[in-house]
């Protein structure tokens, strides 16, 4: 058991790895060049060589990378330049809504695949033992970006088109009728939350 999770971690870091020099090599690959992106398309040479050796555009590429580890090994994952702030923020500013969509997510699978599971077990080779599994199968196979799309066609897109505003097509903002008495963010009788229509599909 132990020899079989040092091997597991032993693979994850090199996968880990891995992704780091595809993410790395990606930057280089970019047609455009960001020192210039950043100065302007007006700025002078001058001006692009300085952002470029302040950025370490300018040094070898091996020594751009190890400085990228470390950095990234010190919880310092760049600046934002877009919305001038550093990652870490935008990371931490978008937790909560990840970890309400991971566990919301977890609450449905681990309902359905215990349901399922304990069905299945009672009525083996029964119609409703395989009508599960095909169901599981199903769900199971689907992409989740495509099951996503599917959600938000029928959910927002076809109920909208009658009448029905109940789900909103996305984001995490509350709807105006989460302003009513009795409601907050997260849920609101007779309109669903924007929570809960994501969860579904990653679960």
């Amino acid at each position: 058991m132990t020899r079989f999770l040092v091997r597991r971690v032993l693979q994850g870091l090199v996968v880990l790895w891995l992704i780091t020099m595809a993410v790395f090599a990606l930057f280089y690959v970019a047609p455009n060049n960001v020192a210039r992106t950043l100065a302007g398309r007006q700025a002078s040479p001058e001006t692009v060589a300085l952002i470029s050796h302040r950025l370490g555009l300018d040094e070898p590429i091996w020594t751009q990378y190890v400085g990228f580890v470390w950095r990234a090994l010190h919880g310092d994952l760049g600046f934002d330049y877009y919305h001038q702030v550093p990652v870490t923020t935008i990371m931490a500013q978008a937790l909560p809504v990840t970890m309400t969509l991971v566990l919301g997510a977890a609450v449905i699978w681990v309902s359905l695949g215990v349901t399922n599971g304990v069905l299945s077990a009672v009525r083996p080779r029964s119609v409703t033992d395989r009508s599960l599994t095909v169901f599981a199968l199903f769900f199971y196979s689907m992409p989740s970006f495509f099951l996503g799309l599917v959600l938000l066609y029928g959910l927002y897109y076809q109920l909208t088109l009658h009448g029905l505003t109940i789900f909103p097509a996305g984001g995490t903002r509350r709807s105006p009728a989460a302003s009513a008495p009795g409601c907050s963010t997260w849920s609101c009788p007779g309109s669903p939350s924007p929570w809960c229509r994501p969860r579904p599909t990653p679960a």
